[in-house]
């Protein structure tokens, strides 16, 4: 086995960290490149190895991925060799229970197949992904226009709370009607006593409950009106899939797809990098899944540059 030329002792140190060492490889400065080669005591020449495997590396996976997604969109749908052929990975893969098991769990096969077989949406050409999505963001646009300027500015005042941009986001969707409902946490303190009565003087319906886990935090419920509050209070994320989905406004085409485990492994910001709320896109429902988070997403941008 080849020695590992960026291993060590030290593992702490951000120079020894996998992501930082790739990150410095593939697009660091020449500055970054030569504090890593002298950290790590390598010649020019195997600093330059390493970078030039790294980019190339990085390359081929770029090229993959581009082929993953150009077919999941735009098919054509797997042949009945490739099923065949992924049943046997699936199998060699991902049945073992334990490096010392020669047993193969019984999910794989059918459930591959199945999976496969699965309905999936095609669109023939990008310029049908590009017209969904500007017909998503000219319909935020619109929203966000008609929204008075009291709404704007509740929606511009949540964002600026510092709860991190997946639960502002959420808030702000929340606050101009896009979204029924949603959950985060926070820690039990007078800050944040305060970040809740703003986000409720914004026009949110909130209730704060103990975390049942983690003795100084919250768990904290978001919805627009009473009665959707009421709804997630007694409505579990663990239990009540379908339900809690719903009220996080996810499409039902989703929630399913993710219950069932029949998503694309293309991401909808592999699609769109303006793309900013989460969600998995299924086979069967994805280009109108992909509409839903532009109209989330552009509204979000819209609001942004409001002034």
């Amino acid at each position: 086995m080849k020695e590992n030329p960026f291993s060590g002792v030290d593992r702490d140190h951000p120079l020894r960290n996998q992501e930082e060492i790739q990150r410095i490889l593939t697009s660091g400065t020449d500055e970054e490149l030569e504090v890593l080669r002298e950290f790590h005591k390598l010649t020019p020449e195997q600093i330059k190895k390493s970078r030039d495997k790294a980019r190339f590396k990085e390359q081929i996976e770029k090229q993959i991925l581009d082929a993953i997604r150009r077919r999941e969109l735009f098919g054509p749908p797997p042949t009945k060799e490739e099923i065949e052929r992924g049943e046997f990975l699936k199998v060699t893969e991902l049945t073992r229970t334990s490096p010392d098991d020669d047993k193969p769990s019984p999910w794989p096969v059918e459930n591959f197949r199945k999976n496969s077989e699965a309905p999936h949406a095609y669109l023939s050409s990008q310029e049908e992904v590009d017209k969904l999505l500007k017909e998503g963001a000219d319909q935020a646009d619109e929203i966000v226009s008609a929204l008075t300027q009291e709404k704007l500015q509740a929606a511009k005042t949540v964002k600026s709370l510092g709860l991190g941009d997946e639960t502002a986001n959420a808030l702000a969707l929340i606050i101009i009607g896009l979204k029924p409902a949603t959950s985060f946490h926070l820690n039990k303190s007078e800050a944040s006593d305060k970040t809740l009565e703003t986000i409720r003087a914004c026009g949110v319906r909130v209730y704060a409950q103990p975390d049942r886990d983690r003795e100084n935090m919250r768990e904290v419920l978001a919805a627009q009106d009473d009665d959707t509050l009421e709804k997630l209070k007694v409505t579990s994320p663990a239990k009540d899939h379908e339900e809690f989905g719903k009220l996080m406004g996810f499409p039902l085409s989703a929630i399913r797809g993710y219950l069932s485990r029949r998503m694309l492994r293309t991401g909808a910001d592999d699609i769109d990098p303006n793309i900013v709320m989460p969600m998995r896109l299924s086979k069967a429902g994805w280009p109108e899944e992909l509409q839903h988070l532009a109209r989330w997403s552009y509204a979000i941008k819209a609001i942004e540059s409001r002034v």
